[in-house]
């Protein structure tokens, strides 16, 4: 019988041929440097079994162990790609989508990550881990949109990153140490399966005063061989650091004397309360010396690594290790322990509900144990790992390690500011029907920060602030009155509720006006004009056969820009300020608001007049009344930045005629200064008087007449002209002191305005042109500058009056403190 089972494999052997039976053989021998964590070794062997055989299910089959080799490595790039092919276009198996799910996630790709999860939840919607990612990724998702005021995340200063994994940032005093799988020169090069880079090694990096780190230093601990996480015992001068044996699969804690001045360590030995048996790593000291922290998997745990605490007694020894409890300690994975001050622990956990893989927990200690785990918000978490968070001296700047990037290995994170802020969840509404107001503007002030946001949908505005604070919220709505409550914060990690009802106003505005042709004074009808503000919905009015628009119902307390485009004209824009006065406001030409739209053909070198330009008799000085018009042109100017003009002006017939050419030369002159002190370039314009050479009407007899002849024109000379900053933007003049200086008040309002959204036109008439904004009560002054010389700023104030401020002037500043004018001209530096 048994001669008769041999033949049967030997011809069952002869039938899978040479090729198959390496196929097996191959992956076999994966399976064997799988279970040993050999991942690199592995990942190879499947590989050329894959390319070994042509059948489809082996092949799928193959494909998942290659990529969960490259998943063990934390290669989420290639493991993706290996999970693709391990599920084909019909294969329905929801373990494969759920580690392709975990891997894009870890990449940052949610939306693929949020694929593979939908496609798991339709074969199987009960499916556990699969119900646990989606909940996770949404999470995720919801959080990451959220604004953190008081925390700052920065790139690792130059030289502490690498291509390899940096990892377990921890202080020695100032000076950094880190663990790190980059290869070390100075020592003999080894290779760790696991990872596909080198064994983990200590380095160090001595702080320089400008905040950067020297070049890194290779700690000459136990051959500086697979050991990492670094803990420093300042008071007994001795550091403690986990050391892994990979052949044996084993990690402990060893503790050696170190002097931090020669950088000599004493042979390790292991602390008495470690028992060989058992798992040890991720050693933390606590600030006071008292307590040492760490990671272990030991008898009556919850599961996987917990964290446990010991106390250090004064001579040095240890008393007996304490499990920190179900409120840090889950069946999952705990690990790399720190402490900040006496009062909180922070700690890296899969077992905690999170945003998948790896995450970054706070417990508060007080006298009944270890509160909850919280969370720590983005950007200190994603949905990559993200671990072993420690702070730097004095408690406010720290660094972690992710692999945020996506590509395996571990980078070191800096921060500053509170993690565990207060989560404050605020809702606006109408106060009279209770219904959210979407997009309405929400200051936050507090004594350290300043921030705007939008209300969504639900009128729900969130954001995380530092405790202990005092906020002050401020919010406004089209429509609505401005309304103001104050939130006390005190509790770090809680969640604080706001509701912030605004009353409705009882009135909105109507903006008309007209559009003609400028030469024919025809009305324009059927054409379109635009009326915009950042953040809100663009509108749209058409003109009537009279040329006439109008806007109604336009929410009040707001700042707009009204555009008019169209074939074979000059583009033309106008910015309105709509008021609030508590009744129906009509914003139109004859209450002061010229909303009148003039259209200029596209036609080089004819001349067309300005209309109302006037100036004083027998002077080429402009009177105030002429400067509204100018003003349009301007605007004509600034929608058509290349473009260069002539400005030429006429007299009448009356007088000489040398008189009259000087005359006119001054006058035109006087235009184009004016146009270059509202911001226009000086070289797109040119000024030239003709005196009474080129009358109208010849031989004028009635005043009528007369005025006609004198005109101020202009003719376009160039489209294309280069464009080119105007002299008046480019402050070059060189300030006697900078104890005196103006700037331009141009709003005052009662209403706290964004600078982003309503001054845009400000800002955008010089590079770097500050606005500052003053509390006066209940009402907000908004000024521009700052200029060192008064021409300096009322060129400025004229552009800024140009933009769509007409009520705007110049106030001087003595040491930041406002001054009349007069004081301004009797200060002597």
């Amino acid at each position: 019988m048994k001669k008769q089972v041999i033949l049967v494999v030997a011809c069952f052997l002869m039938v899978m041929g040479p090729s198959v039976l390496a196929q097996v053989s191959l992956e076999r021998q994966g399976d064997k440097a799988y279970a040993v964590h050999n991942f690199a070794r592995a990942g190879r062997l499947y590989e050329a079994a894959f390319r070994k055989t042509d059948a489809t299910t082996k092949r799928m089959e193959l494909a998942m162990k290659v990529a969960s080799s490259y998943h063990r490595m934390n290669q989420f790039s290639k493991a993706l790609q290996w999970y693709e092919d391990a599920l084909g276009e019909e294969r329905k198996d929801v373990e494969v989508l759920i580690w392709a799910a975990d891997a894009a996630m870890r990449m940052g790709q949610s939306a693929k990550a949020q694929a593979f999860l939908d496609r798991a939840l339709e074969i199987n919607p009960l499916h556990q881990r699969a119900g646990q990612l989606k909940e996770a990724l949404a999470k995720y998702t919801a959080h990451a949109g959220i604004p953190h005021a008081g925390l700052e995340l920065r790139e690792a200063p130059e030289g502490i990153n690498s291509s390899f994994s940096d990892y377990a940032p921890r202080w020695l005093g100032n000076e950094l140490v880190i663990s790190s799988m980059r290869p070390a020169q100075s020592l003999v090069p080894s290779y760790d399966g696991r990872t596909m880079q080198d064994y983990s090694r200590l380095y160090l990096f001595i702080s320089r005063a400008d905040g950067s780190y020297g070049e890194a230093i290779t700690l000459p601990v136990q051959q500086n061989r697979n050991v990492a996480t670094f803990a420093w015992d300042p008071g007994r001068k001795r550091v403690f650091f986990t050391s892994c044996n990979n052949r044996r699969q084993r990690c402990t804690i060893l503790q050696s004397d170190f002097d931090p001045v020669t950088f000599i360590f004493s042979r390790p030995r292991q602390p008495e309360f470690v028992n060989k048996k058992f798992l040890y790593g991720h050693p933390f000291v606590a600030e006071d010396g008292k307590v040492l922290y760490f990671a272990a998997k030991l008898p009556g745990g919850y599961g996987g690594n917990d964290i446990y605490s010991v106390s250090i007694k004064p001579d040095g020894s240890f008393g007996l290790p304490v499990n920190a409890g179900p409120n840090v300690n889950t069946s999952g994975e705990e690990l790399f322990p720190a402490m900040m001050g006496d009062s909180l622990l922070v700690f890296t956990s899969n077992g905690h509900p999170g945003y998948g893989g790896l995450d970054l927990y706070a417990s508060a200690i007080s006298g009944a144990g270890h509160g909850r785990a919280q969370l720590l918000p983005p950007p200190l978490n994603t949905t990559a790992d993200d671990l072993a968070l420690s702070f730097g001296p004095g408690g406010k700047t720290g660094a972690f390690s992710s692999n945020r990037a996506g590509q395996g290995a571990d980078d070191i994170f800096f921060f500053h500011g509170c993690l565990l802020p207060v989560l404050v969840k605020g809702r606006v509404a109408d106060a009279v029907s209770g219904k959210p107001l979407a997009g309405a503007e929400v200051m936050i002030q507090s004594q350290t920060s300043g921030m705007q946001l939008i209300s969504d949908d639900q009128g729900i505005f969130q954001l995380y602030h530092c405790s202990p604070a005092r906020l002050n919220l401020k919010a406004q709505a089209a429509g609505y009155r401005q309304a103001e409550v104050g939130l006390q914060l005190n509790v770090p990690g809680r969640t604080e509720e706001v509701m912030i009802r605004l009353n409705p106003v009882a009135a909105h505005a109507s903006l008309s006006g007209t559009v003609v042709h400028r030469e024919t004074r025809r009305p324009i009808a059927a054409q379109p004009v635009r009326l915009v503000r950042p953040g809100m919905p663009e509108r749209t009015a058409i003109t009537d056969a009279q040329g006439y628009y109008v806007f109604d119902t336009v929410p009040v307390n707001r700042i707009y820009t009204l555009k008019v485009e169209r074939q074979g004209f000059f583009n033309e824009s106008r910015v309105v300020n709509v008021p609030e006065t508590g009744q129906k406001l009509m914003l139109n030409r004859q209450n002061g608001y010229d909303l009148d739209f003039e259209l200029t053909p596209v036609v080089l070198k004819k001349e067309i007049v300005i209309n109302n330009i006037y100036y004083d008799f027998d002077k080429a000085t402009l009177r105030e009344s002429s400067k509204m018009e100018l003003g349009k042109l301007v605007s004509l100017m600034r929608d058509n930045p290349a473009m260069r003009i002539q400005i030429s002006s006429h007299t009448d017939e009356r007088g000489r005629a040398d008189y009259n050419e000087r005359l006119s030369a001054m006058r035109a002159q006087a235009v184009v200064d004016y146009l270059i002190q509202s911001g226009i370039s000086p070289s797109r314009l040119t000024a030239q008087g003709y005196g009474k050479r080129f009358p109208v009407i010849k031989n004028a007899r009635t005043e009528e007449e007369h005025q006609q002849n004198r005109r101020t024109t202009f003719q376009v000379l160039d489209l294309n002209a280069p464009i080119q900053v105007p002299v008046s933007q480019r402050v070059s003049t060189q300030p006697k002191s900078t104890r005196l200086v103006y700037r331009v008040q141009f709003l005052i309002t009662s209403v706290r305005r964004n600078p982003e959204v309503d001054f845009a036109a400000i800002a955008a008439l010089a590079s770097g042109l500050r606005i500052f904004e003053e509390e006066d009560g209940l009402l907000y002054r908004y000024e521009a500058g700052e200029r060192y010389t008064l021409p300096e700023a009322e060129a400025l104030r004229n552009q800024i009056r140009a933009a769509g401020f007409p009520d705007s002037f110049v106030v001087p500043y003595i040491d930041n403190k406002r001054v009349t004018m007069q004081q301004a001209r009797q200060f002597k530096p």
